[in-house]
């Protein structure tokens, strides 16, 4: 299956390696000259780990849980 995947920001590039990973061609469309240079760029160059949502322990350990699957995925 041929698909296309709007922004290259991390959850365009997220999309587009899932689904080059199921074996799908994968176009990956960004307005900019890179990828991660709009709102991800900024953003999201850091790691949230949940601290300041004061919801409840759960997000915490969520958060934590969170962490680990990025650091392995993303390196």
């Amino acid at each position: 299956m041929r698909v296309a995947v709007v922004g290259g920001g991390l959850f365009g590039c997220t999309s587009a390696i899932h689904a080059k990973r199921a074996g799908h061609e994968v176009h990956l469309f960004e307005i900019k000259n890179d990828i991660m240079q709009g709102a991800s760029g900024r953003s999201y160059y850091r790691l949230h780990r949940g601290y300041h949502y004061p919801r409840s322990p759960e997000t915490g350990r969520e958060s934590l849980l969170a962490e680990s699957f990025f650091r392995n995925e993303y390196g």
